[in-house]
């Protein structure tokens, strides 16, 4: 399904994209309207909802956060190909990168990182 209308951050317009989110566990989520009956999200691999809050704090802070990421994300995702790449999100202080990486078992992948 695509949407034509997306829901705003912090009353901010933003398009077509994902959130980032981070409260209980840290996910994506899309904004776009209407809304799934159930919101479909992808937690972070070993930060879902049930992981330890000193450990999600550690790599994303303390204090909840929704963070718009465009379309461009969207194309990265596309790239990942499910079985050869995953989507990390580099957070460090107030800013982040994001990058496609090889998945574990390539021998290219790099264990200090965090994957969607």
């Amino acid at each position: 399904m695509t949407c034509r209308e997306h829901r705003t951050v912090y009353g901010d317009v933003t398009g077509a994209g994902l959130w980032w989110i981070k409260d209980s566990g840290t996910y994506l989520m899309s904004n776009g309207i209407p809304v799934l009956t159930e919101n479909h999200v992808v937690y972070a691999e070993g930060y879902d909802s049930t992981c330890d809050w000193d450990d999600l704090r550690d790599v994303c802070g303390g204090d909840d956060f929704v963070e718009y990421l465009g379309a461009d994300v969207c194309e990265m995702i596309a790239r990942c190909d499910g079985a050869k790449g995953h989507l990390v999100i580099i957070p460090d202080g107030e800013t982040f990168t994001i990058e496609v990486r090889p998945r574990f078992g390539t021998g290219q992948e790099d264990s200090g990182s965090r994957y969607f």
